[in-house]
């Protein structure tokens, strides 16, 4: 064999095995589970929602845009992102949100079923139960810590427009 075929086939055996390489990790990496998820949004309108979620290995990512519905259970909560950011949590962190979110369930805590239109609503989803509330400073305390410690952590600016 020539020299010029002994290297294509060399090329051609090293693409290969880093596809495989690539492809084998990228199956075989456990992937990070949801675990919590956060929506802030208007009341009346679609637009200007802000949608977190809190990964199993800490990675919280956020997502402005507009919802499809206010049901955060649903298939698909946002319609449309307009920005997108994410970060990692450090320990303490992670363990505060995980910490707070299972103090609101063990105080048996239930919704207000208040609603108002003209504010913001915010809801959690935790363990399959999702809880919503007007954003407000009447708010039950536990939701206004968890509420606090969400915007204050989240990888990106939330703005509230109040019109």
């Amino acid at each position: 064999m020539t020299r010029k075929k002994i290297l294509i086939i060399t090329s051609i055996i090293v693409a290969i095995a880093i596809v495989c390489v690539f492809f084998a990790t990228t199956l075989l990496m456990p992937k990070a589970n949801v675990l919590m998820e956060f929506a802030l949004y208007p009341t009346g309108i679609y637009s200007s929602s802000y949608y977190l979620v809190l990964y199993d290995d800490a990675t919280l990512k956020c997502y402005y845009g507009d919802r499809a519905t206010n049901d955060l259970q649903a298939d698909k909560f946002m319609h449309k992102i307009h920005k997108f950011a994410k970060t990692k949590l450090n320990e303490y962190e992670f363990t505060y949100l995980i910490l707070l979110a299972d103090e609101l369930i063990a105080s048996g805590y239930t919704e207000s079923g208040s609603y108002c239109d003209d504010g913001y609503h915010v809801t959690f989803l935790y363990h399959g139960t999702a809880y919503t509330e007007i954003y407000e400073d009447s708010q039950p305390v536990i939701i206004r810590q968890l509420t606090g410690d969400f915007l204050r952590l989240a990888p990106m600016k939330i703005e509230l427009g109040w019109w």
